[in-house]
Parts: C-alpha cells; structure tokens; sequence
C-alpha cells in the first residue's frame, strides 16, 4: 500500500524537507493558505531564508504523483542551514522546528499508526564536483520536547541527470516506535545533517512525485518500455511498458516543447534530428523511466557528415571541425571524459588527467543528425604531443607528400588517400587512378601521443589550370526555396561539365529551385581538370498575415462560468498554437466566468497574433411593481403586494415581517420590504409604505443602470407627489437629496417623511454594465530574418527596409530580457546567458511597424 506525502521546501545550502506520514484515507493534509504555485521553468527561484514554511498548493503539487507539470528546483546557497518539521496533531499549520528541540508552532496531537518502508521520488539532477548529492531520509517522533529518530536512509544522486530518473530510499529502523514526522535532507556535501563543510554553491537537483511506502514491503513496480518508428518528421511510439494497470503516462519528446499523457502518442518534429524521448511510467507501487534516441529527417536534401581533426598539447586539444553540412548546422561535443561537452564549432578542451579518450562529435542540421567518433591522446608531463601537418605537389595523376608533422622520438605514420589507397611511410608518392577530388588524411603516433590531420586535393589526368568562381540569389521568401547558384569556369579545356549537391543533382552553370543552405559544385573539364566552388542560399524572410475572428457564448446562468470562446485563425500557415489568458491551449476556450479574456496565435512560420474576446456575464431580467393600501382607523388592516414579471418561473418571496407570499395584509403604518427570487437565482428589491388614512404622498423611484462592467456610475432619483411640504429623504446610502449617483450594481431603497407625518417607500435596483473588452493590436512579423535558429551562442537579426528598428527579447512569461537598437542591417545578439528553451522577439520601428516570432536556445 502507498500514501501520498506532504513536501515542504527551501533552497539553502542544505535543503530539508519535513513532511508527515498520513492516515490511510489517502487524504493530503491542508498545510496553511492555499495561496502559492509552483511552476517549471520559472519555477521557484532559489530561496535564501533561515526559516521558511510553504503553504498546501505548493506541496501537494511536488508530492501528487503522475502530476508532473510543477516540481520543485532547488539550487544550492553558501553559509545557511535550514530545519524544518511539523507536528502530528489534528491542527493544520506547519510547525517551525531547531534541530533536537520542541515545536514552536503547533500541537503534537494524535501519533499515527503507519510503519514506511522506503520513499520513492523522481529527480533531475546537476551537481558540481565536490558535492555527492546526498539525500539523507529520517523518520521521527517527538517524545514530549525531543525529537527521537526511529530510521533513517540515505542515496547519492551526483552528477548530471537530465531525464526524470526514478530513485527509492529504503528505511533502516533504529526503534520500534511508530514515526510521525519525516524529514529530508537534499544536496548535502556529505550525509551528516547540518554537518560541515556546507553544500557548494551553485549545485542543482529538481525532485517531484513523493511517494511513501507503508506497511510490507514496495511491491513490484511497472518496467518502462516503447517502440518507435518515424516517416520524415514524424514519429510514432508504441507503449511496451509491463506491470499491474491501471498505469499514468507522461512522455517527454526531447525537443524542449512537446510532452504527451497518451499511452501511444505521435509527434511531428519541427525540425530534423535526433532526440531523446523519455517515458516515465506510474502505477500504484512505484515509478519507472526508460530514454531512447528517435531520429527524424526531413526529406530529400542530404544527410550530413560529421567529421573532424584533433591536435594536442599537454592536457589541452585543439578539435577543428570538417564536417559537411546543409545550412544552419548544431554541434554537439563529448570529450569522452564524462562531463566535458561542447557546443562551438572549433572547441578547446582542457583534460584533467593523461589517456586516450573517446571523443564524438554529433552535427544536426535541417537534413539530419550524423555523430563521429575517434581516439584522442593527451599526455601530462612535459612531453608535448604531436601535431599531424603535410604538403603535397600534385603532377597530373602523380601526388608526392611531404610529412611536415611536429612529434617526438619514434613516430609510426599512416597515410589515407581517400581512394582506400593507404600508405605507413614519411614521404609517400600515390598514383591515383583517376582525376577527381579525394581527402587524404595523415595520422602520426609518438611516445607523446597521436594527431590527425586532413586535406582535400585534386587531381587530373594533365596539368590543370582550371579555376571555378560563384555567385548565388537567396530565397525570395521563407519556403519559396527558389535560390540559384552559378558557377563560372575559366582556364579549362572546354567544355565544361557542372554537378551540383543539391538533392536534384543539377548539371548546369546555373542552378535554381534552391532551398536555403551551402551547395557545392564540381566542375570538369574536358582534359579532365577538377576545381570545385560553393555557394550560400541565405533563407527569405516571413510575411506574416494571420486574421482572429471569436466565436463567442456568453454566461448562461447566473454564477455559472460556462461562458465559450472559439478563435479562428486565417492566412497564417497550418498547424496554429494557441495559448489563452487563463492557460488554455486550444482554439476553443471553455468554463469561463465573464471578463475579457485574449488569445496568442502561433502559426507554423512563428507569427504571432493577438486578439480579444469578452464573456458577458448572465443578464437577470426579473423586476417588479410595488403596490399598497392605508389602513383604516383601526390602524392593523394596511396591505402591501408586489407583482413580479421577467426571469424564470417560479418566484419565491420573502417580506421583511417573514411572510412568503406575494401579498401581506394585516399591516400597521410603515414601511415594508421584501425579496423576490427567481429559478435563476436572480433577485428583485423592493419597498412599500403602508399609511393611516388621511395620507395622499406618492413616491416613484426610477434610475440609471452601470455604464459598464466595473464603472459604479449608475444613479437612482426619488419624484414625490401629493403630501405636504417640507420632505425628508432618507437612503440606504444616508444620502438625503433626492438624486443619488456613483452607484455600484445593487438595490438602494429610499424613505420619504412629509410634515403630516405620512411616509412614503422605493427601491431601485442598478443593474450591472456589460463588460467591455479592449482590441488588442495584431502583432505582424514582416521581411525579418533570424538564424541560426536554434542558436547556441550568437543569433543574427536581419532586416530589410525597416525605420529605425529596436528589436526586444521576451521569455515565455512576458519577462524583457534585452532590448537593443539596430543601427545596422544585421543585429548579432549574445545569447550564452540564455537558459535552454523557447523565447520570442518583437521588432518595432520608428514608425510603430511590429514585427515578431519565436527562436530557441539550445545552450
């Protein structure tokens, strides 16, 4: 049997949380005001406080399984310890504890009656060196002012994880007592608690999901399991995971953007490559999660090659990369040694200790994703490690090298001339068998270490002059992929032979339909020369058009918040994104309460759009008329009667003497109000004066309703006629003239004396004004070019025919991050300080012209 936890939680330089073992009702606890959330990313921020305690939204969002979409980030801080518990009692407020002392808040209460065994949890992590990440679990009781521990547990979680892992703490009991409280303790420097050295700063863990084992032991939890296969873009997953159903989902797609519930979900990639897909599996026992790598391509443009060359010195390499590419390209460095990563084209890379490490380099352009891996040796004394380098003289067919490397001592060489020709000599001549282009590699090993260099040479069957020059035109707009490239060749033997590496292989000078990225082009000659040139196709900016038309239902009862709103969204390119005001992220919008709610529309090429739509609040047509007859000399025989009409039938009343009926009777002299509601819970107000004969004063109130929803501008006038003169007015507001304004929606009911002593009665009841929305402007992106998107450490903004344009920098909670003048046609941005994720920009003119989209930082 498992039972759910409550969790509270700080971020110091040691982080504990305590929380208590609950009833078998299965029931969270209320800890304090429900008045805190917690989200990721933006998340909890780091707190740096002695003592702090945290309300009931926030814990049960961290410690209810399957929920997922809120967890708790915590960082670690320098120079503060911090200890938290609560007491066992039937009060509902946390209860700030020292460390061996007695609560300060709260009662110790009832003691439960539950054994646990062990806690399961999911966490993320990325701790720095020196920290082991320890988590140190301890169930408690207190024994009338001291805190007994009963058991303890404890697991390292160091490192870097950056999949939701599953992780389980087993108890050790040191008493047979029955525990109430349990306690925490993440990110420790060691498992002491409060012991020293204190936690680094800056090591990271995010825990959710806490579940408490009770009773015998955990029982055997689900085993996490999928298959996937993908066309193009596109990739299908099939569940395999096993165990006892019902089981929850929660998949994370690997792109920083999608995540599905689903059992067996499909998801279309925005671009090519490979992605790690995780699958975290919940059942009633436990928590399991499973990773795989899935890649996707996007048609027929050519895959790229990952490839690179590697020198050392020392400790230090130098990785030059000669990878071949289409367009804006991705690289992903893995220095072998388990924590070095890089993502710059040419890296530098510092080992901390002598060997021969695995390094591989992973390319991801817009045609796919290719890794290469290879042997680099760095040494650690003062034996310095070669550098691979050569020359060549090529004669027709007929290469000579000539070996330029640095090494030291004995040196074994190996030739690769690209041809599968091979050579282990200094100085090779190779023949080659036929003219074309060929990249030949030289690899040197010394007692130092090995290097590897690499060239591209060509070669022709007679001596070649032949030179190639290009030029290209960029795509007109984004996705015309009308590009060219031409070639010109000059000091050949006409004629001249053209092959392009475009996917239609083009065997012109010139050639078009280009999609954006570099092309190649070989060019042979009749004496069978070969030169080769390349060309850039730039991407063509957005026009961005979209139209928001509402369909909108308003409130249809009083109360309800049933109110409905579909956006529709036109000339904007398919698939749309949607995120409304309150949260909701399709185009229709339902369970609203009345008010103005707006809408962002994301189309396929980043536009955006915003609109605005208004929910009415249900409109209460019920009223009444008042209506009463004097007493006679008996003074006890006055009537007094309102006549209901509007709403919904039937009509309860409710008169301020307690009677229920529409008409009272039997009245003295006064005043008398009543009540009326309908079957729409909608009321009417109203008041009478019931009078001694001899009174002929008539009073009529009429009035003006709200403007608008929130403007309190309604008013109410009190028209007297017959009685004697002078009056005195009285209303429910203590005003005394016969004109009342600046009314909030409501009845305001009013009393009139004459100096004969008549008295006379009214209500008016304000009704409220309709809300008002205001429209907000569409945001149009126009002729703007942003690349390389994602970005890794710069991103280029490029515009043309644009005022004076400033562009700014949003996350995805509305936060500016930069704002910055483009004084020159291409901006270049920094974006190292960035985290991971999705963020927008606005550019705006001089001129007031917006434009705007979304780019993703892979950092």
């Amino acid at each position: 049997m498992k039972i759910k936890s409550i969790l509270l939680i700080a971020a110091v330089a040691l982080f504990v949380f305590p929380t208590q073992a609950q009833p078998t009702n299965m029931n969270m606890e209320l800890w304090g005001p429900a008045n805190y959330s917690v989200s990721e990313p933006t998340g909890w921020g780091t707190v740096n406080l002695d003592n702090l305690g945290l309300p009931a939204t926030a814990t049960q969002e961290i410690a209810d399984p399957g929920e997922l979409l809120s967890s708790a980030r915590l960082e670690t801080k320098s120079g503060h310890d911090l200890v938290f518990g609560a007491g066992s009692g039937l009060d509902t407020l946390p209860g700030l504890i020292s460390l061996g002392g007695s609560p300060l808040v709260g009662s110790l209460g009832t003691a439960y009656t539950l054994m646990p065994t062990s806690l399961d949890f999911i966490y993320k992590s990325n701790i720095l060196a020196g920290d082991t990440g320890a988590v140190l679990v301890q169930l408690s009781h207190w024994s009338g002012t001291a805190r007994v521990i009963d058991a303890q547990g404890s697991i390292s979680l160091g490192g870097v994880v950056n999949t939701w892992t599953s992780a389980n703490v087993p108890f050790n009991y040191f008493t047979t007592a029955t525990p109430d409280t349990l306690t925490i303790i993440a990110m420790s420097s060691q498992a002491l608690y409060l012991g020293t050295p204190t936690a680094l700063p800056g090591s990271i863990l995010w825990v959710d999901d806490f579940v408490l084992n009770v009773g015998a032991p955990p029982c055997t939890g689900p085993t996490a399991g999928f298959n996937s296969s993908s066309t193009l873009l596109n990739a299908s997953f099939t569940n395999t995971t096993t165990g006892t159903a019902p089981f929850i989902y929660f998949w994370d797609f690997g792109d920083s953007v999608g995540t599905s519930t689903a059992q067996d979900p499909s998801y279309t990639y925005s671009t090519a490559g490979t992605y790690t897909v995780c699958l975290i599996v919940i059942d009633s026992c436990s928590v399991d999660s499973i990773c795989q790598q899935v890649t996707v391509t996007s048609g027929g443009c050519p895959a790229p090659t990952a490839s690179f060359g590697a020198s050392s010195s020392g400790l230090s390499a130098i990785f030059l990369n000669s990878s071949s590419t289409t367009g804006n390209v991705v690289y992903a460095w893995d220095f072998g040694d388990t924590s070095g990563t890089s993502s710059l084209q040419n890296p530098t890379y510092t080992y901390s200790s002598a060997g021969a490490y695995n390094v591989c380099l992973t390319v991801t352009d817009s045609c796919g994703t290719n890794t290469f891996c290879q042997i680099v040796t760095v040494v650690s004394g003062g034996c310095p490690a070669p550098v691979a380098n050569f020359t060549y003289n090529a004669n027709a067919l007929i290469v000579t090298f000539a070996n330029s490397s640095l090494t030291t001592g004995n040196v074994t060489y190996a030739w690769a001339f690209g041809d599968s020709g091979t050579s282990n000599i200094q100085n090779p001549i190779y023949t080659y068998s036929i003219a074309g282009t060929y990249i030949v590699c030289l690899t040197v090993t010394d007692s130092c270490g090995i290097n590897t260099s690499c060239q591209t040479l060509t070669v022709s069957s007679v001596g070649c002059n032949l030179q190639v020059s290009t030029s290209s035109t960029d795509e007109t707009a984004a996705g015309a992929n009308d590009g060219t490239g031409t070639a010109v060749a000059s000091l050949g033997t006409a004629p001249y032979t053209y092959t392009w590496s475009d996917p239609g292989t083009q065997t012109n000078a010139i050639a078009t339909g280009l999609a954006p990225g570099t092309y190649t082009v070989t060019v042979i000659d009749s004496a069978g020369c070969v030169e080769a040139g390349t060309v850039l196709i730039n991407a063509g900016s957005v026009a961005c058009n979209i139209s928001l038309s509402f369909l909108t239902t308003n409130e249809t009862g009083l109360g309800a918040n049933d109110g409905q709103s579909t956006v529709v969204a036109t000339n904007g390119t398919t698939p749309y994104q949607y995120l409304w005001s309150d949260g909701q992220t399709t185009s229709t919008a339902t369970s609203l309460a009345p008010g103005v709610y707006s809408v962002v529309v994301t189309d396929a090429d980043s536009c955006i759009v915003t609109g605005t739509t208004v929910v009415q609040a249900f409109v209460c047509t019920l009223t009444g008329s008042m209506s009463s007859t004097n007493t006679d000399t008996t003074l006890t025989n006055g009537t007094a009667s309102v006549a209901a009409t509007g709403g919904s039938t039937p009509y309860a009343y409710l008169w301020s003497n307690g009677s229920t009926s529409s008409s009272i009777t039997g009245l003295v002299p006064g005043i008398y109000s009543v009540l009326v509601t309908d079957a729409d819970s909608c009321t009417f107000t109203g008041s009478v004066a019931v009078n001694a004969l001899g009174c002929n004063m008539t009073v009529v109130v009429s009035g003006t309703a709200e403007s608008q929803a929130g403007a309190n501008d309604g008013s109410a006038t009190v028209s007297i006629t017959g009685g004697t003169a002078p009056f005195t007015i009285v209303w429910i507001t203590s005003d005394t003239t016969s004109t009342i304004s600046g009314l909030a929606p409501g009845s305001y009911s009013v009393s009139v004396t004459d100096s004969a002593g008549c008295i006379g009665a009214g209500t008016y009841n304000v009704a409220g004004g309709p809300i008002v929305g205001i429209d907000a402007p569409e945001i149009r992106l126009a002729e703007v070019i942003v690349y390389p998107n994602p970005a890794n450490e710069l991103i280029n903004f490029k515009v043309r025919n644009i005022d004076r344009p400033t562009v700014y920098i949003y996350d995805l909670s509305g936060k500016q991050l930069m704002a910055v003048d483009m004084s020159e046609d291409i901006t270049t941005l920094s974006v190292v300080n960035l985290s991971r994720g999705i963020y927008y920009y606005r550019i705006i003119s001089g001129s007031g012209e917006m434009m705007s989209g979304k780019f993703i930082v892979q950092n």
